[in-house]
């Protein structure tokens, strides 16, 4: 009985030893990867810099409209883009006014739905380009306005954008008085942005910024 209960405590203490193992291990990548991602700078890649045109502003608000809806693509508390399918525009909020513009089929990326589709992902500082499905593609600097190449968006920490729907998008479209008009609003760390579409003219389209009580901050026409 003796050993029995000795072949017991010694089971339990490799037991307790290989989930200890295996917590480190699990703890120690998930580490690396957040050190590996907080070291990651990617440098102006000057071979890019003709895809940057904020004079692309006219030519995507005053396109024809294509199958697919201008939406907005991503949003902090900072800056906002938004995107169509022959370009993507970056506000700055708080300037209330155009940032910058990447052209997006430039770049390779020639539709906005659909199989090998852009997808864009974000962080407080880049937004990260790439094609559904694939690993390579681009990262933008918010705050340095330049592009860079990257080979494996996987190592790079960035999300997609968090949309609301139903009773939030009934409630901001009360808010800012406009209950008739389509709209895309992204929940940010201290509240919201909302893209109000006119599909009369793009250029009459709105961003608003609102705190997360949905009162608004500010609001602006795209064409600024």
């Amino acid at each position: 009985m003796k050993n029995f209960k000795n072949k017991k405590t010694l089971v339990f203490i490799l037991a307790v030893f290989m989930m200890a193992a295996f917590c480190l291990t699990a703890c120690t990548k998930d580490t690396d990867k957040e050190v590996q991602n907080e070291n990651t700078k990617f440098e102006k890649d000057e071979s890019l810099d003709k895809f940057i045109k904020t004079d692309i502003q006219n030519e995507v608000l005053e396109s024809p409209l294509g199958a697919v809806a201008p939406k907005l693509a991503f949003a902090n508390d900072k800056y906002a883009g938004v995107l169509n399918y022959n370009g993507l525009l970056i506000y700055s909020l708080g300037d209330k006014k155009l940032s910058s513009a990447i052209d997006i089929n430039g770049l390779g990326f020639d539709q906005i739905q659909g199989d090998g589709a852009i997808e864009i992902t974000s962080n407080d500082e880049y937004l990260v380009l790439n094609k559904m499905g694939k690993t390579d593609g681009y990262v933008y600097s918010l705050e340095g306005k330049y592009l860079s190449k990257a080979d494996d968006i996987s190592k790079i920490s960035a999300s997609k954008a968090e949309y609301l729907e139903n009773d939030g998008i009934n409630e901001i479209k009360a808010k800012i008085d406009e209950k008739d008009k389509d709209i895309d609003a992204i929940m940010t760390q201290n509240g919201y942005v909302v893209l109000t579409l006119d599909y009369d003219n793009l250029k009459d389209s709105k961003l608003s910024k609102l705190d997360k009580n949905y009162e608004l901050v500010n609001s602006f026409n795209l064409s600024e």
